[in-house]
């Protein structure tokens, strides 16, 4: 029952982690009006680059 103890926070952490970003995901609409008619820099990347550059940003390579 020890395990559990240390792993619960983990869990718990987790499961507010993945709520939060899905209430960010479903209030996000970027396809939207308002989105489009943003006034973006020239130099945005498209969209897939940041899942990508995120995903490295955040987990970079164990050395």
């Amino acid at each position: 029952m020890k395990t559990f103890g240390k792993v619960y926070p983990l869990l718990l952490t987790t499961a507010a982690v993945a709520v939060t970003a899905a209430v960010g995901r479903l209030g996000t609409d970027v396809s939207s009006r308002w989105y489009r008619r943003l006034d973006k820099p020239s130099w945005q990347p498209p969209g897939v680059a940041f899942p990508l550059v995120w995903t490295r940003a955040v987990h970079p390579a164990r050395r």
